[in-house]
């Protein structure tokens, strides 16, 4: 009578015969791994050795920096602007603004120009509908928008941001 292979037991792997699968596997990652790792090194190294890496500056130039000064707020008063009529039978936007200005040369232009400023804002404001300031997409826009305006306005100065103190839409 001919004589039977054993059966493995209930729950462990049959590899066919071949060993070791999960510990090649292992050491075949562990390799990838570690040439990946000394690969990035070594370009690093060859990087930083020519200079590429290095933080300095090689040409001779001189840095200089700049202190502008702490931010000043300019308020502007509040305004209410009829909108484009659309949709809505009578709409209307009433806010208030205040702008950064950085410095205090900034600032006394901005008051100087005050006036011009919020015609152009109104002109600009004259051709929206309610639809288009609607949001934070909306108010954002608008915001956008003035800090242009205010910058084409000022020039060569500039303002940092526009801050909406007041943002009411009917």
């Amino acid at each position: 009578m001919a004589v039977k292979p054993a059966k493995p037991p209930a729950g462990a792997k049959n590899d066919g015969g071949k060993g070791g699968g999960d510990k090649k596997r292992l050491i075949l990652i562990a390799l990838l791994f570690a040439g990946l790792l000394l690969g990035g090194g070594g370009t690093a190294g060859v990087l930083y050795f020519f200079g590429f890496l290095s933080g300095e500056d090689k040409s001779g130039r001189k840095i200089a920096v700049v202190s502008l000064g702490q931010p000043v707020i300019v308020d502007f008063p509040e305004m209410m602007v009829d909108l484009k009529v659309g949709t809505c039978k009578s709409p209307y936007l009433r806010f208030r603004m205040a702008v950064e200005v950085t410095g205090g040369g900034g600032a006394t232009v901005v008051n100087d120009t005050q006036a011009q400023i919020n015609d152009a804002i109104q002109q600009h404001l004259r051709g929206r509908e309610r639809q288009e300031l609607v949001g934070v997409e909306g108010a954002d826009r608008m915001r956008n928008d003035a800090r242009e305006i205010i910058n084409r306005l000022i020039a060569p100065e500039r303002i940092n941001g526009v801050i909406f103190k007041k943002f009411v839409l009917q």
